[in-house]
């Protein structure tokens, strides 16, 4: 289910370690923000099983920061679940992305890849690409 708030409201707290204001769009400027709760739930249950903190770099983009993102040159999509509450950049202190690849894909089927952080997201189906130039070569 997407949850859509607004950023002028108060923060809240969506799972036992994870609280709203962690997804708010980067770019300061828009109001409304939009979660997806099984992609915070799923979080959660990865969260448990490594036992530490998960940094979220990115969580939902308005229209207007994803457009930024790739007029940056960045690797983002004009259809990117990121607009729609739905993904997540994330990183774990003493974890590379492929490290947290192996982890993550108990609880997620849609990663992304870098070499420091991943990309996840609620897509149904199986799905797995890579950023920072890894292959699946580099997958522990």
């Amino acid at each position: 289910m997407i949850r859509r708030f607004s950023r002028k409201g108060p923060t809240f707290q969506m799972e036992r370690d994870f609280w709203s204001k962690e997804f708010y769009c980067s770019c300061g400027f828009c109001m409304d923000q939009l979660v997806d709760t099984d992609l915070v739930l799923q979080l959660q249950m990865l969260r448990d099983e490594l036992k530490q903190s998960i940094r979220i770099k990115s969580g939902y983009r308005c229209e207007r920061h994803n457009e930024q993102l790739i007029a940056q040159g960045l690797k983002a999509s004009k259809k990117s679940q990121h607009l729609q509450g739905k993904a997540a950049d994330i990183s774990v202190v003493g974890y590379s992305g492929p490290q947290l690849y192996e982890k993550a894909k108990k609880f997620f089927k849609a990663i992304g890849v870098g070499s420091g952080w991943i990309h996840v997201d609620t897509r149904p189906e199986r799905l797995i690409w890579f950023y920072d130039g890894l292959t699946a070569d580099d997958l522990v």
